[in-house]
């Protein structure tokens, strides 16, 4: 899953953006079956006239019924790996996640929600919430959770992806980066059957080739990918 903007999709397979972006592409290229959906509200999914006010939309009218936008994304997330599970070759035991930015930020949550995720890389999502805050760091409207942070924040969420694997990669010159190893040293004792590891690199808010390597590596690891 790819970064917000008005691509989503076509960025991780290749077809649009920079190799950096294209790691479903990349991954395919490595024997694995890839499924690069769109996030609600993007791409495909989005309303070409004023994307910004139809996320802001879907998100408002999901508030007043009692619900989030948050929940509807984890939902379509659960939804794809029963598409993946139906397929022969896929093997439900060793289903992944990757993603960046605002991918990287669904790369904590998804495997905490849906525990069909082995193992998860998140790629520089990692401020937390009250980081955010109190920097004016723009949250995405799908984390908007009504009273979230009376409950935890987002090293909490990273306890619960135990017993899957969790690799959290960031950036020393990020602002969506700056947290990552705060979350390691709080999230790590909960981890007793999956790992939680983490690198911090030196750079920007990308996804190089030096730190998608990482990424694929431990993929194969701990999905035994050969």
């Amino acid at each position: 899953m790819q970064e917000i903007g008005a691509l989503v999709k076509a960025l991780v397979v290749g077809l649009a953006g920079l190799p950096d972006q294209a790691y479903a592409k990349q991954l395919a290229e490595r024997r694995y079956i890839t499924l690069a959906p769109d996030a609600i509200c993007f791409e495909e999914r989005a309303c070409p006239n004023d994307p910004i006010l139809y996320h802001a939309s879907q998100l408002h009218t999901r508030l007043l019924r009692g619900q989030t936008l948050l929940a509807k994304v984890l939902f379509d997330i659960s939804a794809g790996i029963d598409l993946l599970e139906s397929l022969a070759e896929v093997d439900s035991t060793k289903i992944g996640f990757t993603g960046h930015s605002y991918g990287g930020r669904t790369a904590l949550f998804a495997p905490a929600f849906d525990k069909r995720i082995k193992a998860s890389v998140s790629n520089c999502g990692s401020t937390n919430f009250k980081e955010m805050l109190a920097r004016n760091i723009k949250i995405q409207f799908d984390y908007v959770v009504p009273n979230f942070l009376a409950d935890g924040d987002v090293e909490d969420v990273v306890r619960l992806v135990e017993p899957s694997s969790l690799l959290i990669l960031g950036a020393d010159d990020d602002k969506f980066s700056l947290n990552t190893e705060d979350i390691f040293k709080y999230a790590s004792n909960a981890f007793i059957y999956g790992t939680l590891e983490r690198h911090i690199y030196s750079g920007k808010h990308a996804f190089p080739e030096e730190m998608r390597l990482k990424a694929y590596t431990f993929l194969d690891y701990h999905l035994n990918h050969q």
